[in-house]
């Protein structure tokens, strides 16, 4: 009786602590939240405001961020268009739950005084392949709701339920950093550069 009692409530706790965790991936990868605009496209879009900053010391700082995040600004820039405030650069991240996974993807900083936006588009998910599946890329906009979710809401385990947690994964992790970056780098004021 005791060990029917125990194992009783070993499964009920297993079946919460699966329900919690359900909840908190349809709560974060679930319907609605892959943020397509009214082309189809996927944009991940963030607009931040930094008071009191110039639209020059911003993009001074958001190209000192790019350089430090991708190791080398040269390498990754498109686009350095000072005077409109606007830089684009191409990058790729390894996916958190695979390192033979990719998640390219374009980055776009515009700057104006008191504020800048984030734009964190053209994603994709680009699998290298191994012995049992051949290489794959996986643009962000085939990953709907429809093809991605299961009935419940929740991710699929595997195929574009995993390329969807990772794309959502990757894009707000990039968004935090650079947020943080600007933060961090942001130009000294005049009486701190006096040294």
């Amino acid at each position: 009786m005791k060990k029917l009692f125990l194992f009783a409530v070993a499964t009920l706790l297993a079946f919460g602590a699966s329900a919690q965790k359900n909840s908190r991936d349809i709560a974060k990868y679930g319907p609605g939240k892959m943020p397509f605009n009214e082309r189809g496209e996927v944009v991940f879009s963030k607009v931040v405001s930094a008071d009191g900053k110039t639209k020059d010391q911003l993009y001074s700082t958001a190209r000192l961020y790019i350089a430090e995040l991708f190791n080398s600004a040269q390498d990754v820039l498109q686009l350095e268009d000072k005077e409109g405030g606007v830089l684009i650069a191409k990058g790729n991240n390894p996916c958190p739950e695979d390192p033979k996974c990719r998640v390219w993807y374009t980055l776009r900083i515009q700057c104006r005084d008191g504020r800048y936006k984030v734009d964190i588009y053209q994603l994709s998910v680009r699998f290298e392949g191994n012995r049992t599946a051949p290489p794959s890329n996986h643009p962000a906009e085939e990953l709907t709701d429809a093809e991605s979710l299961k009935a419940d809401g929740s991710t699929k385990p595997y195929g574009k339920g995993f390329c969807r947690r990772s794309v959502i994964d990757i894009a707000t992790s990039l968004q935090r950093s650079i947020e943080t970056g600007m933060a961090r780098n942001a130009p000294a004021s005049s009486e701190e550069e006096n040294w």
